[in-house]
């Protein structure tokens, strides 16, 4: 009885009596120490016990793992210090999304890669909007598509290689009709200002210079066939034609009457001279042939009144005829 414990209930290991388990015991508690942690602390997952939440617990737990509705998450809460500083971020956000003025607006910055990148861009624009030289403008190309909707080249083309225009309603009521129309249904045209071809009003007459020169040569010509007409429209001669002959250079005709028009025509080529004193110093060489009459007056100034005809023509004559003045 001495070794028996003083009384029940339970006391220190020196006051209990010692005991041991029976082989199936200790081998039951052998595997379940084995199934345990070797020891207390964190643990790798294959060193730590498996446990389980129960039906209820689990029927609290999301589902799966990942992004969840409101009715399938889990609920949380923010401490009171997280709270604040979510508030105080909340004041420094726009009241409501969509745009603002820079005021309502939240003042952001680029990343400085970022900036490198807009600041090479800008580099590639133009420095301002407007009209540029070549050199500081942007290049720009037209889509193939577009390309090939142009001419392939500058110049004339044929109809199937050329741009296609068109005018204006109003400027194809301006395009006259063909064929000669009054003014009022004609095109006004201008010459340009340094259109050589015209020369000034007033030039002198020139069978072979501009236009007004040509003008000029031709209406003192018209002019000289008036008078001819004028003279030969007399209907009376004063006195019946003188003939010369041209096959001999003597022949001539003197005592012409100053004042009075003569008539000189032919019957062959030949020269004709007018002068004073029989002709001894001429005044006058001209060409004359069938079909052209040569009309002159003689003068009291050089005392104009002999004729003679020059050229070597068998059967010839020059006839001087004297007119109405």
């Amino acid at each position: 009885t001495d070794a028996l414990p003083a009384a029940l209930g339970s006391a220190a290991d020196a006051a209990s009596l010692p005991v041991t388990q029976s082989t199936e015991d200790k081998a039951v508690l052998a595997a379940m120490s084995a199934k345990l942690p070797a020891s207390l602390g964190s643990k790798a997952a294959a060193a730590s016990l498996s446990v389980t939440q129960a039906t209820e617990d689990a029927a609290r737990m999301p589902a799966s793992l990942g992004s969840k509705a409101d009715a399938a998450s889990f609920p949380v809460t923010q401490s009171t210090e997280d709270k604040a500083v979510l508030a105080a971020m909340s004041a420094k956000l726009p009241a409501t999304l969509g745009s603002k003025a820079d005021a309502a607006s939240l003042a952001v910055t680029q990343s400085t890669e970022d900036k490198a990148v807009l600041a090479a861009m800008s580099a590639k624009l133009p420095a301002s909007l407007g009209i540029k030289a070549a050199a500081s403008s942007l290049s720009v190309t037209q889509a193939t598509e577009d390309a090939a909707r142009m001419p392939a080249s500058l110049g004339s083309k044929a109809d199937a290689a050329s741009f296609p225009v068109t005018m204006s309603t109003e400027d194809k009521a301006k395009v006259p009709a063909l064929g000669v129309a009054a003014s009022a249904a004609s095109s006004p045209v201008v010459l340009a200002s340094d259109d050589a071809h015209l020369g000034a009003v007033g030039a002198a007459a020139d069978a072979d210079g501009v236009l007004h020169a040509q003008l000029y040569y031709l209406a003192g010509k018209l002019d000289q066939l008036d008078k001819l007409e004028a003279r030969i429209a007399q209907p009376n001669m004063l006195v019946a034609p003188s003939s010369i002959a041209i096959d001999t250079t003597t022949a001539r005709v003197t005592g012409l009457t100053v004042g009075t028009a003569y008539m000189v025509y032919t019957s062959a080529p030949c020269f004709i001279e007018v002068g004073a004193d029989n002709v001894e110093a001429a005044t006058t060489n001209t060409y004359i042939e069938p079909g052209m009459v040569f009309v002159w007056t003689p003068t009291a100034d050089n005392t104009d009144d002999g004729l003679a005809a020059i050229g070597s023509v068998a059967g010839g004559k020059v006839y001087v005829q004297a007119c109405q003045a």
